[in-house]
Parts: structure tokens; C-alpha cells; sequence
């Protein structure tokens, strides 16, 4: 196994574009967009004549960056794009001014926006508020609830949701909890609040939204060494499971489907067709599997594909709550979360401590973001959070490094499907690639899920750097 270490130097990019200025001060809210995806590290613009400061502040709300400029310098700035790669679209909002990116190894990322010196970038931006609450915030489903009734109760769920004007949308039976929608944000918010003294209720939450992973991209050229290995006939029920939490998989053309089980659908039979997310996870689960073959018997491991996201862009809390109950349900015994949100889910953790004191292991990514925020489900105590290194082993430029990461791995692979080569980079790499590490240990060593967890952590740990004075 690669010996994999921690990434210890920063590097200053700077942009030097030549400065003009017009109009400072502050702003009230103006008539434009600007759109952070996050996990993509791509942005949406749609801006006309904004004050650099207003610009400024509403970068440091949606960007994860923390931005410093440089006293009274003065701009308009004007863009208007879509999906443009983070770089290119800070060089289009800051056309007429001067900045570099700072990353930053146990802190975020510093924005430095100046006229000719960085040094001179002194001044901290304050995030507009509403936009910072937008940009952690947004996920939740306004028009969704989740609610749990007591142990016991006489009311039926489809009897509360008649009452509250509602519609049962999907159930997870091991928790008690339901998921509702309504016709509308506001009908929503009512019956939150006449649930509040429902004597047969035993909790309310949020539904929040998950987007769909990682970029996945052609190699031109490229070439993916073959694997080597076979999965070995088990017929006792023995197998290693490995539980994929992703997207679904392309109905044929997936090398190497002698591993996988039969697909549980969770979000809504979606059709997919060509490389999608999970099937690039199924094959970087296989390659942290293939580190621990022997001989030519092969490996008594399967990995059962559950599609929580129906061919849509986006899933739920909920359908990932539900999705981890139905893996539970047939004998998983690992868990690929190669996924991440801002927002805690009180349904998600209480299905990941079942699988955590049934001693199933679960790895999740932290985020394709580099900062130290805590994401979820990563950063539950029941989640092995597993960030990515880049090919020296240095921790990649994007990863999320916060304090609740546990492991380091490899953040990219290369797949083959169809005759060609793709690559795909991201913590769902490293994620998926520590899942396969795990579930081979488990098939080879015959350890304990906790005892194969303390050998990783001996091999892969991730030491975050002390923060700086």
C-alpha cells in the first residue's frame, strides 16, 4: 500500500490583471446571481454593474473562501456565465482588480483581492449574512418533514398526514420515521408547528437535499491497469458486502460485474446509461479491494449497488436514511457514503448508529472543499471520514481537512467503461478506494470491522496541522 502523507506547503497562485477603480460602499441587496457549487467547485454568475465590496461579500458568504482586500480599492464588477470552473470564473468576476488564492491546510482558503501587492490585502470581507445562511442552508426541503411517531401510538402515519393535508412518501420501519411532503413550503411550516403538541409525535425534523457527486471526466490517451482479480463463488452466505450508496449503475457494459449484487432502488427506478458516479465508485471500491488479493481463488466480496438518487441530480436525507436501513436489511458489512451536505440529519445518524453497534464500518467524504467544515454524514463519530491525497500522497488542493477527518487516501482514479478511459477526483474517490481496502482486510485477515479500523488508522491516519497564530 502506498505510503500516504500529509501536505504540508501551501501555494500561492496570484492573477495579476491590471486594476481600475469606481465606487465603494456599502450595498443593500442588488439584482443579480451568483451561484457557489460547492462539490463541483464550478460557479453560476449573473451580475451587472455590483460594487466590488457587495461583490466581495457575497463571494466570502457562498465561496467557503475567507476573502481580505485591500483598503478602499475600488470596482464594478459585471460577469455572466454558467458552469465555469472556480479559477476561471474569479478571473471573471475580478477582471479589473488584482488576487491570488491562498490555500490553507488546517484553515480555509484565504482570497487576497489587491492592486499590485498581496500584502496589501489586510482588510477582512464579513459574509452577508443571508447569503452564508443560503449557502449552508439552502439544502433543506421547505416543502418536506420527517416525523417520527412514539413507539406504540394508535395513530396510523397515513391518519396524521390525511389531518396535516399531507402525503406518506416513504418509510424507514426500523426507526418509526416518515417522510411527508406537502403542497407547499407554507402548509409545511403549519404543521410543524401543530405537530409541536401532538401527543403521538415523537420528533419533527427536516428533509435536506444531496447532490450528485463528483465530475467525471474523459482521459484521452489514458489507460487503466488492469485489476486482476475475480470474485470467488460463495454459496454459504459468507461473502464480504460492501453497500454502495450512490447513483445507479449502466445496465451493461460494467467490467467486473461478477462482484456486484442484484441493485436496490431507493430513489425510483432511474434509467442510466454510460458512466455514472456510482459505477466509477464500484470501480475504485475494486481497486482498495484489489490490495488485498492472493493467489487465484479470488475475492468473496460483493458489493450491493443501492440507487438513492433515481436518475435525478439530487436525493435526500431521507432516501439516504432509507438506503442505509435497506443495506442493513441484507447483510452489509460496509458501507460506501462517497457523498456529503452541510446540514446534520437526526434520521441519518440513528440508522448509522444501528449499523455502527451491529459492527458494520461506514466510510464517508468529507467534501470536495478546502476547509476544515464539518459535512455529513463524514463527520458523525459512527463515520470513518476519509480525505484525499493527491499522487505524491500530499493532501490534494481541494479536500476538506477539518478535525473530524480519520483517514487519507488516494483522490483519484481512472475506470475504464465502453472501450475508453475516464478519471474522476474528489474525497468519493478516497472514500470508496478505503471501503475496498476494508472490505478486502475483512475477506483476507478474519478480523473484526474494529480491528481492521485500527490497522488502517495505523496506515492511513490524516494529522490535521495545528492552526497558526
Amino acid at each position: 500500500m502506498m505510503r500516504l502523507r500529509q501536505w504540508a506547503a501551501g501555494i500561492l497562485l496570484a492573477l495579476a490583471i491590471p486594476g481600475s477603480g469606481i465606487g465603494w460602499g456599502h450595498a443593500a441587496d442588488l439584482p443579480g446571481t451568483l451561484r457557489w457549487h460547492r462539490v463541483e467547485r464550478r460557479v453560476d454568475a449573473d451580475i451587472n454593474g455590483w460594487p466590488l465590496a457587495y461583490a466581495l461579500e457575497r463571494i466570502a458568504a457562498v465561496s467557503g473562501y475567507e476573502v481580505f482586500v485591500e483598503p478602499e480599492l475600488e470596482s464594478r464588477v459585471a460577469a455572466r456565465f454558467q458552469n465555469r470552473p472556480e479559477r476561471e470564473a474569479l478571473a471573471s468576476l475580478l477582471s479589473d482588480v488584482n488576487f491570488a488564492v491562498v490555500p490553507g491546510a488546517s484553515r480555509p482558503s484565504r482570497l487576497l483581492v489587491f492592486r499590485s501587492s498581496t500584502s496589501e490585502a489586510t482588510q477582512a470581507v464579513k459574509a452577508r449574512q443571508a447569503e452564508a445562511d443560503e449557502a449552508t442552508g439552502t439544502n433543506v426541503l421547505g416543502r418536506e418533514l420527517i416525523v417520527r411517531l412514539k413507539p406504540g401510538s394508535k395513530m396510523s402515519i397515513q391518519e396524521l398526514a390525511k389531518k396535516l393535508g399531507a402525503r406518506v412518501a416513504g418509510s424507514i420501519d426500523s426507526l418509526g420515521a416518515h417522510r411527508l411532503i406537502f403542497d407547499d413550503e407554507a402548509s409545511a411550516t403549519a404543521a410543524r408547528t401543530s405537530l409541536a403538541s401532538e401527543e403521538e409525535v415523537a420528533a419533527v425534523e427536516s428533509n435536506y437535499s444531496l447532490r450528485n457527486p463528483s465530475r467525471i471526466d474523459p482521459l484521452p490517451g489514458g489507460s487503466a491497469a488492469p485489476l486482476g482479480i475475480r470474485a470467488r463463488p460463495v454459496s454459504d452466505g459468507s461473502s464480504v458486502i460492501v453497500a454502495l450508496l450512490d447513483t445507479g449503475l449502466p445496465s451493461s457494459g460494467l467490467p467486473h460485474s461478477d462482484f456486484l449484487l442484484p441493485s436496490v432502488n431507493i430513489g425510483g427506478a432511474g434509467t442510466e446509461a454510460g458512466l455514472t458516479h456510482g459505477s466509477a465508485m464500484f470501480e475504485t471500491i475494486l481497486q482498495g479491494l484489489s490490495l488485498s488479493q492472493r493467489g487465484d481463488s479470488g475475492q468473496p466480496v460483493r458489493v450491493l449497488p443501492v440507487d438513492i438518487y433515481g436518475g435525478r441530480s439530487e436525493t435526500s436525507t431521507f432516501e439516504l436514511a432509507q438506503g442505509i436501513a435497506a443495506a442493513l436489511e441484507r447483510g452489509a458489512d460496509v458501507l460506501n457514503l462517497s457523498l456529503s451536505g452541510p446540514s446534520p440529519s437526526p434520521v441519518v445518524h440513528d440508522v448509522l448508529k444501528q449499523a455502527n453497534a451491529a459492527g458494520v464500518v461506514a466510510f464517508g467524504a468529507p467534501g470536495n472543499e478546502p476547509t476544515t467544515s464539518a459535512t455529513y454524514p463524514a463527520a458523525y463519530p459512527e463515520v470513518v471520514a476519509v480525505t484525499a491525497s493527491e499522487r505524491s500522497g500530499q493532501l490534494a488542493s481541494y479536500a476538506n481537512r477539518g478535525s473530524f477527518v480519520d483517514l487519507i487516501a488516494p483522490g483519484t482514479s481512472v475506470v475504464p467503461y465502453a472501450g475508453e478511459t475516464w478519471v474522476v477526483n474528489g474525497t468519493s474517490v478516497s472514500t470508496a478506494y478505503a471501503a475496498g481496502v476494508a472490505a478486502g482486510l475483512l475477506a483476507d485477515s478474519g478480523r473484526t470491522s474494529a480491528e481492521v479500523l485500527v490497522q488502517m488508522r495505523e496506515r492511513l491516519a490524516f494529522k490535521p496541522e495545528p492552526p497558526k497564530p
